[in-house]
């Protein structure tokens, strides 16, 4: 289920939003971001504690400028460890924008109508503590035309970085089914630690490096399309660690 706006996590991410304040400015360097199409994004760091918040907070203010340095959009990043952004030109004809607001998660934006969609994990942000569990965290985003499918380099936190796998056809949609790769690769976590996607081959596969725990260096994995949409239509795996 979608926590995002569950009023729960609106009021926590209300009450955390008070870091955005000149008084909260992280001494770390502005970042510029150059996309395709003369798109950029501007990034802004806030790093404290305000009266509002339970602890430490580190995010982002982000903005998504056009070629004339116009602002087309702006969004906030509650945490800003692993944050990224990446431009989409989808088979659908319309660019999307795949980005964080938090840890968990992701977010979309159709550049095209200025619509968004924001996912969050239940199971990370749950109205009781008690019942958190860790979902993989988005470091990036890789989208291949031909299969509609999203590759999603990433990690569950403070484990070996791995890749998932979802269906990126309807970009707005927000997808609760996250295949693991792990999980095709090597159920038993006992072959490899990391799982590093290293692209798509359009003839037929998924490419990756595996960095094996026998041999204690890397190994070229692949893993069929074919096999993903199948598994992916089974509902194998969802994310959750």
């Amino acid at each position: 289920m979608n926590a995002f706006d569950t009023l729960h996590y609106q009021e926590q991410r209300r009450c955390f939003s008070a870091v955005f304040a000149p008084d909260y400015l992280s001494d770390r360097l502005e970042r510029t971001t150059r996309l395709e199409d003369g798109l950029t994004v501007q990034t802004r760091y806030y790093n404290g504690m305000p009266p509002s918040c339970r602890y430490q907070i580190h995010a982002s203010e982000n903005t998504l400028l056009d070629g004339d340095g116009k602002a087309l959009y702006r969004w906030q990043n509650l945490n800003d460890s692993g944050d990224f952004c990446r431009l989409i030109h989808h088979r659908n004809g319309n660019r999307y924008l795949v980005f964080r607001c938090d840890l968990y998660g992701y977010s979309v934006l159709e550049l095209e109508t200025g619509r968004d969609s924001h996912y969050l994990p239940l199971e990370s942000e749950p109205e009781k503590q008690a019942d958190f569990r860790e979902t993989f965290l988005w470091t990036g985003a890789e989208y291949h035309r031909e299969s509609g499918l999203l590759a999603v380099p990433g990690c569950y936190w403070a484990c070996p970085t791995s890749t998932i796998v979802l269906d990126f056809t309807h970009p707005l949609t927000p997808q609760e089914r996250w295949l693991e790769l792990h999980e095709i690769l090597d159920p038993g976590y006992d072959k490899y630690d990391d799982l590093i996607f290293d692209g798509w081959d359009d003839e037929k596969d998924l490419l990756l490096r595996g960095f094996s725990v026998e041999t204690l260096q890397y190994e070229p994995l692949a893993v069929p399309i074919p096999v993903l949409l199948e598994k992916l239509g089974e509902g194998t795996g969802h994310g959750v660690a």
